[in-house]
């Protein structure tokens, strides 16, 4: 059973409330969360989402930023890769909702300046644990990029093609996104019309070849981490960011890091499609732009780089859920808080 967390309120947490290994586990609507609720069980844990993101690093043909501080390093000729293809297509890149976007030049062998460092990054929506099934399945992040590229004699059309909402999913090794393009109208004697724009919802974009990271979960780690053990967590690959009071000494509040760093990111047949429809791609057969703009991005064997790779973190604390006890005084406590202020009115 899936448990997604989303940004939360306080009222709106995810609840776990665990009793033995083998009970029936159901879920309830909580919130913007989800509950996974087991039976038998005054307490528990709460899973908090606190936030996270996610950065991708477009491919540049091995090109690193040291070079431009190194006296004795030769510069390069060309930047290739990814940022190396958006170069040939003099594709402007800006951002859209909770994105942002790095960009940074190299000094070419040629003197000439080159973009050769591309990173765009979103905010965290939510995370996914499996816990049944024993996994951290993946992440939503919002926030994205557009593309916007000009007509190129002979070549494209150009158009603009926008990725954003990117999720994704550890399991499959693969990322989804919403996709929205349009290509220019061709300019013809007869006139060009405008083509339609296009918008695809959780399209499989990339696939990646390997990924570093905590992919397991477990009730039993979460169980000990709300009791102050983190020795589980830790060995799943979790980081420990703070250890704050909880509901009292034996029972702390963590806040939890889960890193994932995704290599050699490939853009599936749909993917490379869009990219294609949404600039208007016509170079020939057999051209440099060809395969510059296709082979590079659609082969692996033409690219070893891919795409580029991609790190995620997600952030959540996790805790114990109060004894009913607790519930009741608090409850007590703002009736009265209620009372008082009543009074105070009259």
């Amino acid at each position: 059973m899936k448990l997604t967390i989303r940004h939360l309120t306080a009222t709106a947490t995810a609840v776990l409330l665990m009793s033995s290994a083998h009970a029936a586990v159901t879920t309830a609507s909580f919130g913007d969360a989800k509950v996974i609720a087991e039976n038998d069980m005054s307490s528990g844990v709460i899973l908090d989402y606190l936030g996270g993101g996610s950065s991708m690093a477009l491919s540049n043909g091995g090109i690193s930023p040291i070079t431009q501080l190194l006296v004795t390093s030769e510069p390069p000729k060309v930047v290739t890769g990814t940022v190396g293809v958006l170069n040939v297509l003099k594709a402007e890149l800006s951002p859209v909702d909770n994105g942002a976007i790095n960009e940074s030049n190299v000094t070419l062998a040629s003197g000439r300046e080159s973009r050769a460092f591309v990173q765009i990054s979103g905010s965290g929506a939510s995370t996914t644990f499996d816990v049944a099934a024993g996994q951290y399945v993946g992440t939503q992040s919002s926030g994205g990029i557009t593309l916007t590229a000009p007509a190129i004699d002979g070549s494209a059309d150009g158009g603009s093609v926008s990725v954003s909402n990117l999720r994704v999913d550890l399991p499959g090794k693969a990322v989804y996104a919403d996709v929205s393009y349009q290509a220019l109208p061709r300019v013809t004697v007869e006139g060009g019309t405008d083509p339609e724009r296009v918008t695809k919802t959780s399209l499989k974009v990339w696939s990646f070849d390997t990924f570093e990271g905590p992919t397991g979960i477990s009730g039993q780690a979460l169980t000990d981490a709300a009791n102050g053990d983190f020795g589980n967590m830790l060995a799943l690959g979790y980081t420990l960011l703070a250890v704050s009071p909880g509901v009292d000494e034996a029972h702390p509040t963590l806040t939890v890091q889960a890193r994932n760093r995704l290599s050699n990111l490939h853009l599936t047949q749909d993917g490379f499609d869009a990219l294609v429809a949404g600039f208007g791609l016509t170079a020939p057969e057999g051209s440099a732009y060809n395969y510059i703009a296709y082979d590079a991005l659609r082969y692996s064997e033409q690219q070893p780089e891919g795409w580029g790779d991609m790190e995620v973190t997600s952030i959540f604390s996790i805790a114990a859920v109060p004894e009913p006890s607790t519930y009741a005084l608090m409850g007590l406590g703002l009736a009265g808080m209620a009372d008082l202020r009543f009074r105070r009115r009259g």
